[in-house]
């Protein structure tokens, strides 16, 4: 989870989950609220394209500074 506010003052939440298994296709149950789901290889994603938060969680995954619980 990473939480931040924008420079308007907004605050926004971003969870992030990594999984060893998953069955099915991940489904957007919130359209209203989350314009789409799925997946992606994190290393190809255009970060012109990338929210500021989901790079930074991103990156911590990849480089291994991400805190994870079990």
């Amino acid at each position: 989870m990473l939480n931040k506010v924008t420079e308007a003052g907004v605050p926004v939440v971003g969870w992030y989950f990594h999984t060893r298994r998953w069955a099915g296709e991940p489904r957007n149950r919130e359209p209203g609220r989350c314009s789409e789901i799925g997946w992606a290889d994190p290393r190809a994603l255009d970060p012109a394209l990338t929210e500021d938060t989901d790079r930074t969680a991103l990156h911590a995954w990849l480089d291994g500074t991400a805190t994870t619980f079990n």
